[in-house]
């Protein structure tokens, strides 16, 4: 269980910023106040005016060494607690800082971020638990000290008074029997007897004690003023008929009953006990009595003599010297630390509950017992420790391995010291025992790591190695040493302790460009001017060509400034590159070729294009004035001769109707149909060669033909437009064309009962669109859009498709989501001149 504590102020001491940012981090998220230096200046400095509860220390740092630096803390904090920091290689001087007295140590390896948490944590833990077990000490020391002087007081003053009380009872005892022998011989030794009761008077009111004299009922009948002051009582009131009885608490009385009628009745001549008494005033107090039966020349009781004092404030001092020893044992039984306090036979004294989980014990109290006899398996040189300690040694282990008789083995961190007694007497140890098995594994699976790390790094095929601030080569793997001969050098020369440094600048000297930036890069890493330095250089053989790419990164597990210096071989990734290269410049050449030909290809294929398009001008110029053509000849031709028809019939009706003919009705039906010929006959000649639109009006004509479908089919169709627009007669007559397809498809295949027709335009586009609220039936549904279905394209939308892209628009048609109805849109580029023109909508 973890001990709880409060936010600690925790002092990084370490050169690197990068790495004191992550420590800091770390720390104030566990709720901590952090503090960074880069140096021991500076750590000196801050401790002046701060409180550190705990550092961390970066042993490697410019300028102190880690003995120096911790000398001059802990000349301004004694015992400054610290934990270390360590790169790889520095085990032995972690080792002399944890016999110096460091809480633990961390290693600069990847997980070491991630540990720094817990391993504070646990230092915490530790500091918290010793202080706790220090205060706990010195409050039990200073209480022992108090309660043995003030026992040694008392017990001085009662040994003063006991002595002085036996000197009276041994005179009292010297009266009574001379009161005895002086009663058996009364008429010979009168005068004596008189001077024998004087001097037991003045004894009995004299003495420094409360005496008393009962009679054989048990009443008193002779007190002294000590009595008196005692019990609170008068002397009147404890003679008129009082006896003990009445001045013992109730809860003693029953206890000694049996006691005191043996005394009356003769049967126990003396009498001694300690019993509580209320006072007058209903204070309790505890007396220490002593009686003594007096008997009469038949042997019948005469009266009880007895001695009284008042032993409350020994009382007091037994109980708070009890209460004193059950809060030490309910301290250490309690405390989360794992304590035990054994006497000097290493008997258990007092066990904390953590001692006994730890040790996995189930065997109920242990105190009285021996340690040896419930850990059997103590081996003896933990049994000599004991028998130092119980000398006045103190010792401790971080890392002890205990052998259970059940064949398990746990870790064990311990510390055994002696306590003293009052008088400064070893009175046994107390042993601090924590099983760390959980740590021990931890630890254990860090060096695993770690060989891991080690071993894989001698997997790798890259050459690694690791220099020092000063170019020296710490530690390569095989594949340096490999690399180093392949390349001509001596094992020696770029082995493990040369400077690296020193052999390419002597390249440099020699010419070599490469050895010369390769050094530089080398450099500015160390410097901190970069973060990562890389180059790709030759170093071909007689036998074959080679590239290598040097690597050079900062190696944080080292101390400040260390380098990783790492050689790649990208020989086949460069001939690879080389045949790459190749390849895509002959590409470049072939694709060149081709595109040339598709250049070619496609200018005739636009001068095709080109061709079509006016060809398709020209057949819908054909069309449309065909169109004018057999329009104008249906209201020049046709509409005349239909018009003059009907004349003839209205007169033949007029003629038929006035002679009362029989016929006159069927001519007034011929006279209809004629009418209504004519007017479709115009309404077919005004489609086929709308006059607004080749006059420019296209607003006229669509509110004319908005005006002639709804006379024609009767049905409401509404035309929405601006007052006036400029539009070139092209433009024009393909969105009537296209509008009047869309009307047609909605009468025809939609039932529909409303059309709207609305032209709108703005800044960048020309909108015209036709809605209509149709219902359609069967597959091809209804509206608008009716057998417009782009997924079964028919002559209809292909013709306003068509129309849309010759005047460089776009079709689109929208069916409702809810199947009542279509609308076709047709969105054209807004012409310079009609962009300005006023576009207020008119309705027809």
């Amino acid at each position: 269980m973890k001990a709880p504590h409060k936010p600690a102020t925790i002092l990084v001491v370490d050169d690197d910023p990068g790495i004191a940012r992550l420590i800091s981090q770390e720390l104030q998220r566990e709720g901590h106040q952090v503090a960074s230096v880069k140096s021991g200046e500076e750590a000196i400095g801050w401790v002046k005016d701060h409180a550190a509860d705990l550092v961390l220390l970066d042993l490697k740092l410019p300028g102190f060494k880690g003995n120096e630096l911790l000398d001059r803390l802990d000349g301004l904090h004694d015992h400054l607690p610290f934990i270390i920091i360590t790169g790889q290689g520095d085990e032995r001087v972690a080792v002399e800082m944890m016999k110096r007295g460091a809480l633990d140590y961390l290693v600069k390896d990847v997980n070491f971020i991630a540990l720094v948490p817990t391993v504070v944590e646990r230092a915490l833990v530790r500091l918290e638990e010793q202080a706790q077990l220090t205060a706990a000490e010195e409050a039990l020391a200073r209480s022992h000290a108090e309660l043995e002087r003030r026992v040694m007081e008392r017990t001085a003053e009662l040994t003063e008074v006991n002595q002085s009380l036996r000197e009276s009872r041994m005179a009292a005892l010297d009266l009574m029997e001379e009161a005895i022998a002086a009663r058996q011989k009364a008429e010979q030794a009168q005068a004596a007897l008189r001077e024998s009761e004087a001097r037991f008077r003045g004894f009995f009111e004299n003495v420094g004690v409360g005496t008393v004299e009962l009679d054989a009922e048990g009443r008193f009948t002779r007190v002294n003023d000590r009595f008196c002051t005692i019990t609170g009582y008068s002397r009147e009131e404890l003679t008129a008929g009082m006896t003990p009885r009445d001045l013992t608490h109730p809860d003693d009385e029953a206890a000694n009953k049996e006691r005191v009628e043996k005394v009356l009745h003769g049967e126990l001549p003396i009498y001694e006990t300690e019993r509580r008494y209320l006072r007058k005033d209903g204070r309790m107090i505890w007396v220490s009595g002593t009686a003594t039966t007096l008997y009469n020349d038949d042997g019948s009781v005469r009266s009880i003599v007895g001695i009284a004092e008042d032993i409350t404030e020994r009382k007091e001092i037994e109980q708070a010297l009890a209460a004193s020893g059950e809060r030490l044992r309910l301290f250490i039984k309690h405390t989360p630390a794992p304590v035990v306090m054994f006497d000097r036979d290493m008997r258990y004294l007092v066990v904390s509950d953590r001692w006994a989980k730890d040790f996995r014990l189930e065997v109920g109290d242990l105190t009285g017992r021996s340690h040896y006899e419930v850990f059997p398996e103590i081996p003896e040189r933990v049994r000599q420790v004991h028998q130092r300690c119980l000398a006045g040694a103190t010792e401790s282990c971080e890392r002890d391995p205990f052998p259970r008789a059940d064949g398990s083995l746990d870790w064990v961190k311990w510390e055994c010291r002696p306590w003293h007694d009052a008088l400064g007497e070893i009175g046994g140890i107390i042993l601090f025992a924590e099983v760390i098995n959980d740590r021990v594994k931890a630890e254990d699976e860090i060096l695993q790591a770690r060989r891991f790390a080690e071993s894989t790094l001698e997997a790798i095929p890259a050459s690694l190695a690791v220099l020092d601030s000063a170019g020296k080569i710490l530690s390569t793997n095989e594949a340096w040493t490999a690399f180093a001969k392949a390349n001509g050098g001596k094992v020696n020369s770029c082995g493990v302790g040369a400077n690296y440094l020193a052999v390419c600048d002597a390249a440099a000297g020699d010419g070599d460009e490469d050895a010369a930036r390769f050094a530089a890069g080398i450099r500015e890493v160390m410097g901190g001017e970069v973060t990562r330095f890389s180059m790709e250089y030759a170093c071909h053989s007689p036998s074959q060509q080679r590239w290598f790419v040097g690597y050079v990164t900062p190696f944080l597990g080292n101390g400040p400034h260390s380098v990783v210096i790492a050689h790649v071989d990208v020989s086949e990734r460069k001939r690879a590159e080389q045949v790459i290269r190749r390849l895509n410049d002959e590409l470049e050449k072939r694709v060149e070729e081709r595109t040339r030909q598709l250049q070619h290809v496609n200018a005739n294929l636009q001068e095709q294009v080109e061709a079509r398009k006016k060809l398709e001008e020209e057949i819908l110029h054909i069309s449309e004035h065909e169109k004018q053509r057999i329009g104008q000849d249906l209201h020049d031709d046709l509409g005349q001769q239909l018009a003059g028809i009907w004349l003839l019939s209205d007169l033949l009706k007029a003629s038929l109707v006035e002679k009362k003919a029989p016929e006159a009705e069927d001519a007034e039906k011929i006279a209809g149909l004629l009418k209504d010929a004519l007017g479709l006959t115009r309404s077919l000649a005004r489609g086929l060669h709308p006059v607004a639109v080749q006059a420019g009006g296209l607003i006229a004509a669509l509110d004319e033909l908005a005006v002639r479908t709804s006379t024609m089919f009767r049905i409401d169709c509404r035309c929405k437009c601006p007052p006036a627009m400029e539009m070139d007669n092209t433009t024009a007559t393909h969105l009537y064309r296209i509008a009047q397809e869309a009307v047609t498809n909605a009468v025809k295949h939609g039932q529909a009962k409303e059309i709207d027709i609305e032209l709108s335009t703005n800044a960048l586009h020309t909108v015209l669109s036709v809605k209509d609220q149709g219902q359609g039936r069967g597959r091809r549904g209804g509206g608008v859009g009716a057998g417009l279905d782009p997924k079964h394209r028919g002559m209809g939308l292909r013709i306003m498709s068509y129309r849309a892209d010759m005047i460089g628009g776009t079709l689109d048609i929208r069916r409702s989501q809810t199947g009542g109805g279509t609308t076709v849109v047709c969105t054209i580029p807004t012409p310079p001149s009609t962009a300005t023109a006023h576009t207020e909508p008119t309705h027809g």
